[in-house]
């Protein structure tokens, strides 16, 4: 996590760095159980990269943790 968190911390534009948000947003969601983190860096795809096709899955995963409220 720390990683990739650096990597798009000092990359932010590469095209990678969608990957990297939707990596580190399903870590939180899926192993570390972390809703609050996730649904963060899902969002943060869904408006910095919004013409990414990770942009239209972090906004699937969205749905689904909000509708588990």
């Amino acid at each position: 996590m720390a990683t990739l968190n650096e990597l798009y911390k000092n990359y932010p534009q590469s095209p990678d760095a969608p990957t990297w948000l939707m990596t580190m947003a399903a870590t939180y969601d899926a192993k570390l159980n972390d809703k609050a983190k996730a649904r963060e860096y899902y969002q943060m795809v869904k408006d910095k990269y919004s013409t990414n096709p990770w942009a239209k899955e972090a906004d699937k995963r969205l749905a689904v943790i909000a509708a588990a409220k």
